[in-house]
């Protein structure tokens, strides 16, 4: 039965010096933990930043597109004018020499 205490002291100890380097693991790890947050942070601030410039450029070309496209409109509705004015005049043509 002595030698049963004894086996149990040497078991507690040995726990105790495995909690006590689970202790600086534990450490350990939350220096590593503070560095990936530390990390994680400042990438999810690079992040949103460049979110904000494509938005700004984004943002630029619907500005700009939408120009062009109104251009594009006022252009295009020019022309069609421009071409039932040639067709009256064309069927007018053709109209007379009949």
């Amino acid at each position: 039965i002595g030698d049963n205490k004894d086996d149990d002291a040497g078991n507690n100890k040995k726990k105790r010096k495995q909690s006590n380097g689970r202790q600086r693991d534990g450490a350990q790890i939350s220096a590593a933990r503070a560095r990936r947050l530390e990390q994680n942070r400042r990438a999810a601030i690079e992040s949103r930043r460049r979110k904000k410039v494509m938005i700004g450029e984004l943002q630029r070309s619907v500005t700009f597109y939408s120009k062009a496209n109104e251009n594009l409109k006022k252009s295009n509705e020019e022309l069609e004018a421009l071409l039932l004015i040639a067709k009256q005049k064309l069927s007018q043509k053709d109209g007379g020499d009949h």
